[in-house]
């Protein structure tokens, strides 16, 4: 094993709690398990310091460990951001969980249950959105990244698309691969903000095996309430408020995708939500206003997914219709969720290569510009 010393820049008022199974990794910071173990030598030190003098704050946080094996990639395993999904490393990942993937390389659910699949019963420490930044950077082996943010309802109702979801990610990521497209991942839980103990869930951005094993931390909480929504729109504030986009510097949007079987929420209530996050907030998050926000970082789609009497599906329609368009609200039943992903993906790396998802240049609210200028 070799030990690789890593200096980060950051505010102040940043803190960290995700953990790895190697590294505990987060708002680009790596942290040894053994705090006693960090060395830095003088010679780190001023090589460090030279590329460090635009930075206010920075630490040096101490030292992880990378692989030294023959694969090239192994090196930076462990390493936010560097990796590549491989179909080997999902079929070994799989078979340690006690799974069976088929030929195609998706998993066989006979027998399996929401639970089966989802086996966090409380919120996991890497996937608490309480004070976090989710960074997609750029190095040189993922120079053009397209950030993409996949955000599931875990409510009750929508375990079935849940487990479809888990069992065709191989498939899905398998076939992006094969499109040239620089594709990172995170991936987000979604309850409601008014009834759940968990009602955000959001993991690093990735692009290797570390996919699915964030996925396999997300907590099916089944929870919900009698609104007739869930607070779907905490993906596009996480988006819009807790990520940094490395290909925003190239003029282009990531990619925000939510899946879900019931009507757009209004807003985003202020107490439960500053409770969460930890933001210090003004009000409740109206929709509209949020959607005008995060349209500044990312590409919005909606799925409306079809399963049993689809109670919801012409409110759904209705409510949806008000902010999305029709090219941007998609409607699916369970079984074609891999597919309706896979699309909406390429159709958004192909209009960005068209000039059609570049960065929007509205003028950003000026409570968000003053939140900019303090970070700084």
């Amino acid at each position: 094993m070799r030990k690789m010393m890593r200096a980060v820049c950051r505010a102040p008022e940043m803190t960290s709690t995700a953990s790895d199974t190697s590294a505990h990794v987060q708002h680009g910071m790596c942290m040894n398990r053994n705090a006693n173990a960090a060395t830095v030598n003088s010679r780190s030190l001023r090589a460090l310091s030279a590329g460090l003098t635009a930075c206010r704050h920075f630490q040096i946080i101490g030292t992880y460990e990378t692989r030294t094996a023959e694969d090239p990639h192994s090196q930076r395993r462990y390493s936010m951001g560097y990796g590549r999904w491989r179909d080997e490393d999902f079929r070994t990942y799989a078979g340690r969980n006690g799974r069976k993937v088929r030929k195609d390389g998706t998993i066989d659910t006979a027998g399996e249950t929401v639970q089966s699949m989802y086996r966090g019963r409380t919120i996991d420490p890497a996937l608490d959105p309480k004070n976090v930044i989710r960074e997609c950077c750029e190095n040189e082996e993922h120079p053009n990244t397209l950030p993409v943010i996949l955000a599931l309802d875990v409510t009750g109702s929508m375990g079935r698309a849940a487990m479809e979801v888990a069992a065709k990610l191989n498939e899905v990521i398998i076939k992006l691969l094969g499109t040239d497209m620089d594709i990172e991942f995170m991936v987000m839980g979604i309850g409601d903000l008014a009834y759940d103990r968990a009602p955000i869930q959001i993991s690093q951005f990735e692009s290797d095996i570390r996919i699915a094993e964030q996925l396999d931390k997300i907590y099916f909480e089944g929870g919900g309430g009698g609104n007739s929504f869930e607070s779907y729109t905490a993906a596009w504030y996480m988006g819009a408020r807790h990520t940094k986009l490395d290909c925003l510097k190239r003029g282009r949007r990531g990619l925000i995708i939510t899946l879900g079987d019931e009507p757009l929420n209004p807003y985003l209530p202020k107490g439960s939500l500053a409770e969460v996050t930890g933001d210090a907030l003004q009000g409740d998050v109206e929709t509209k206003a949020l959607f005008h926000e995060v349209r500044n970082m990312y590409e919005v789609y909606h799925i409306h997914v079809i399963h049993g009497s689809d109670f919801y599906g012409d409110r759904a329609n209705h409510e949806w219709r008000k902010i999305l368009d029709k090219n941007h609200l998609r409607f699916c039943k369970v079984n074609e969720i891999s597919s309706a992903v896979t699309k909406i993906i390429t159709d958004t790396a192909n209009g960005a290569e068209n000039g059609e998802a570049t960065v929007q240049q509205e003028p950003k609210p000026v409570m968000r510009v003053l939140r900019d200028l303090i970070s700084w």
